[in-house]
């Protein structure tokens, strides 16, 4: 019986350690810009839905080119680990360069992209929630 206190006072302790971390995950779900032409969703993903994923979910005006349509509706960002309080860190694959990406939410309205391509070409994006 003392085993079971202990394992259910050490289970408790780690989910409630557990949940800043996931609610933290959570502040940046939904829909982001980084301009006025297309539009990005970021959403749980994974296994175990504690990955970062940014997806591609529309394209207007000059964006709608058929270089970019291929994108629509793909993660540019898929399962990015938490590495630290609102930053995730990952892999981002577009016009098929795949590079490091680290993705920092700064405010409720603001997520800044960070993506880098054989480790000297960086590019920073900001994005803004849609409202």
């Amino acid at each position: 019986m003392n085993r079971l206190v202990t394992f259910a006072t050490a289970a408790l302790t780690a989910l409630s350690m557990g949940a800043p971390v996931l609610a933290q995950d959570n502040a940046a779900l939904g829909v982001w810009q980084p301009d006025k032409d297309s539009d990005y969703t970021v959403s749980n993903c994974g296994a175990k839905g504690d990955r970062f994923c940014l997806t591609v979910t529309e394209l207007r005006g000059g964006m709608r080119k058929p270089e970019n349509l291929k994108y629509l509706g793909k993660n540019l960002i898929n399962e990015a680990k938490a590495s630290g309080k609102n930053t995730w860190k990952g892999k981002i694959d577009f016009f098929g360069i795949t590079g490091d990406a680290t993705v920092t939410l700064k405010n409720a309205d603001t997520l800044h992209l960070k993506a880098c391509a054989y480790v000297v070409v960086c590019k920073e994006i900001t994005l803004h929630r849609k409202s």
